[in-house]
């Protein structure tokens, strides 16, 4: 499928930065109007932990062609211009273990986007470090956790995913529990493909545990792939953009989607809404 440069006033592309090896990003392609307003950083993690950063391009593009620079760990792997086959040696392919995208590796990812322009290539007059969020899907939303305490985040969002419950296997390189659930300081969203959804009762077990930030979970009856592989990632791209909007952005319009009796997802009977007393309307 060709690559798209998203609905948003602002046409993306996915390009490879020379000054940070091993990631894709997706961004605007006119970097010039963001000189100025420089924009929010979405760190996202792959689904399977692999190094693919172009299995959820549609969703991504989607996403930067709203005024985000989403960077992804791995390589294109998939659409124009990606390798169609895995290099004897190359450290790409998913099933491989150990040699997908680590914590470390998401950790590199936002230490770029935090550093001033001597550290990231000049990037930082585009990017606002005051303003990352961090996401993933599946055994990537696994990696977004893991860099969710991390004081330079300000949002989560975690695609079809969940901690493990204590004792259980968990994920090859990805070495979280349950107690980090304790640690986060930022407003966090799951999002589950309803009970069909391999990571549903994880994900909902994580929601239930979380007093200390505002957390939502919203389900849809999508399964574990939720809607990334539709146009434009689907009605996935859509909410995660609502969360974003608010979080990073402090657009209240976009807030409508989760708070209040009368949300724009409470309305909607497809969608089941959970809200912890800590969500509040801004």
């Amino acid at each position: 499928m060709p690559d798209e440069p998203g609905s948003g006033p602002y046409p993306a592309i996915r390009a490879i930065e020379p000054a940070l090896p091993g990631a894709v990003l997706y961004r605007p392609a006119n970097l010039a109007l963001f000189e100025q307003a420089r924009l929010p950083v979405l760190i996202f993690g792959n689904g399977g932990c692999m190094a693919d950063a172009s299995n959820a391009r549609r969703l991504l593009t989607e996403i930067a062609s709203h005024g985000y620079v989403v960077i992804v760990p791995g390589a294109m792997l998939e659409g124009p211009g990606g390798l169609r086959n895995y290099p004897q040696g190359a450290v790409l392919a998913p099933d491989r273990p150990g040699q997908g995208v680590s914590p470390a590796d998401m950790t590199r990812a936002l230490d770029w986007a935090s550093a001033d322009a001597a550290g990231n290539g000049g990037w930082a007059r585009y990017v606002d470090k005051a303003r990352i969020g961090v996401a993933g899907w599946s055994c990537g939303g696994l990696l977004a956790l893991s860099l969710s305490t991390d004081p330079r985040i300000r949002a989560t969002i975690v695609f079809d995913s969940g901690l493990f419950p204590a004792g259980g296997a968990g994920m090859p390189g990805v070495a979280v529990d349950k107690s980090l659930l304790d640690r986060l300081h930022a407003p966090i969203l799951y999002m589950l493909g309803g009970m069909t959804d391999v990571a549903y009762t994880n994900g909902t077990d994580d929601f239930a545990r979380i007093r200390s930030v505002p957390a939502v979970l919203v389900s849809r009856d999508v399964g574990h792939s939720g809607t990334f592989f539709e146009p434009r990632g689907g009605l996935w791209s859509i909410v995660a953009r609502h969360w974003l909007d608010w979080q990073l952005k402090g657009e209240r319009a976009a807030s409508a989607a989760f708070v209040g009796a009368d949300c724009r997802l409470c309305r909607d009977p497809d969608w089941t809404v959970r809200r912890n007393l800590r969500v509040v309307a801004p």
